[in-house]
């Protein structure tokens, strides 16, 4: 399945299928964009073999990290390497200092640091709006895992959006005080959102989420999983499918 890509105010998006569809599946993934979960990767694959188009968010931050780790890798990554065999503490240091020198000359660095130094869900959530309107589409349903679930929450006024679903909404921290940034918007939701919850995710279980104040139109679902969604069971992916399948064909 080949992924196309295309550019939008000086970023590149991947998508699947057409753009210009009256409906479309915008996923937004977690704040490491090195932690996807290929079983949640398939399931939008699915989606995609069942007759929708998909296309893949990625904030600022997350795409100049990902400029930043090419370019060190093309420039320094085979000589670090090396030098990180003799000596691995210097060779890690060597690494995070030459990738900041990197950064630095990069054009968006001060954005990428405002958003590495601040709360920025609000600040990704608006550059999401702005990157839903570039699109014809009616309905737009917002795919979330993790963090994307905050992002994509504080984005459900957007007149396009009609419904969301996120994997693994991550409630508390687990090395953390309760933050209200993360759950006190949830109970003015209005539009269907659909939350897949793993029973032993570390971020918060469906059990758990009973503690807090949610809209009436948040479903949570329990699952066997944990926040990473990795290799989820042939049984727990087929119930995730047709979860998804019937949440985005109801009315």
């Amino acid at each position: 399945m080949l992924v196309k890509h295309k550019s939008i105010d000086g970023m590149t998006l991947g998508y699947l299928g057409s753009l210009n569809d009256l409906s479309l599946i915008v996923v937004i993934g977690r704040s490491n964009y090195k932690k996807s979960s290929e079983s949640l990767d398939a399931l939008v694959k699915a989606l995609h073999a069942s007759g929708h188009s998909v296309c893949w968010f990625e904030n600022r931050q997350t795409q100049t990290a990902k400029l930043l780790e090419d370019k060190f890798e093309r420039l320094w990554g085979s000589r670090v390497s090396k030098f990180c065999k003799h000596n691995f503490l210097i060779g890690n240091l060597l690494r995070k200092t030459i990738k900041i020198f990197v950064l630095l000359a990069h054009p968006t660095r001060w954005g990428y640091f405002l958003t590495v130094f601040k709360n920025s869900n609000q600040r990704i959530a608006n550059d999401l709006r702005k990157f839903l309107r570039h699109f014809p589409a009616r309905r737009i349903y917002l795919f979330s895992h993790s963090a994307g679930g905050i992002v994509s929450s504080l984005a459900e006024a957007e007149d396009s959006v009609t419904k969301l679903v996120c994997f693994g909404y991550p409630l508390k921290h687990p090395d953390q005080d309760e933050e209200p940034s993360r759950t006190a918007h949830l109970k003015k939701m209005i539009k269907p959102f659909l939350i897949i919850q793993g029973d032993q995710d570390e971020y918060g279980s469906a059990q758990d989420s009973k503690r807090y104040k949610l809209s009436s139109s948040i479903s949570v679902v329990p699952i066997q999983a944990d926040h990473g969604y990795d290799n989820l069971s042939v049984s727990e992916y087929q119930k995730c499918l047709e979860l998804l399948e019937k949440f985005l064909t109801l009315p």
